[in-house]
């Protein structure tokens, strides 16, 4: 049994990223599906979200991230399960609406910011699916490849850890990404199957 799981800092924070032609807040996922996506990148036992979040959203207005929401409720109501999942036996998933609800309208990042990390996908909206990851698991591994959905509406393009010491990282990475590829979200495109339609079925 490891050691604590109870402190904060017993957790890595880590989000897959993407971008949908669905506004995030309409994005919800079942928990078979996040499942195979944490699968996907070898990081089996988690506390993730159901729930698609816009970056500009992850802070609420008490300075709190969804990743600690996630701990706080896990924490709350269920220590076993994330005993469970700090042991490496388990995941635990927290509901699309509980995410939505509280992180889907306030924007806390510093305006300086989200100009500075600024990022234009044409119709489409940038998210993330955040997870928590006890600190003596393995890291995520990368994708060798985006997961697009069979409708071909949202892509998964990667995973990456998320530091409350440079929270900016998060807002920087989509911007590099909308720099090389912002301009492929604006122009047409024929959905295409591919390993993310394997994942989450027709």
């Amino acid at each position: 049994m490891h050691e604590s799981s109870e402190r904060f800092e017993d957790w890595k924070f880590y989000y897959f990223w993407g971008v949908s032609a669905t506004k995030p807040s309409a994005l919800s996922f079942q928990e078979q599906q996040v499942q195979a996506l944490l699968s996907a990148v070898g990081a089996d036992c988690a506390v993730a979200s159901l729930a698609a979040v816009e970056p500009k959203y992850l802070i609420n207005h008490k300075g709190t991230t969804v990743w600690i929401l996630l701990l706080i409720s896990a924490l709350m109501n269920d220590k076993e399960g994330l005993s469970a999942v700090a042991n490496g036996t388990s995941s635990l998933f927290m509901p699309a609406p509980i995410v939505h609800g509280a992180f889907s309208t306030h924007v806390n990042w510093p305006a300086r910011l989200l100009e500075q990390y600024g990022a234009d996908f044409g119709d489409h909206w940038p998210f993330v699916i955040p997870f928590v990851r006890h600190h003596a698991a393995g890291a995520p591994q990368e994708l060798a490849q985006s997961l697009r959905s069979p409708d071909g509406v949202t892509e998964i393009m990667g995973v990456a850890e998320f530091s409350e010491h440079r929270p900016e990282a998060l807002l920087a990475l989509f911007h590099d990404f909308h720099e090389r590829h912002g301009e492929d979200f604006k122009k047409p495109k024929n959905a295409k199957r591919g390993f993310f339609s394997k994942l989450f079925g027709d």
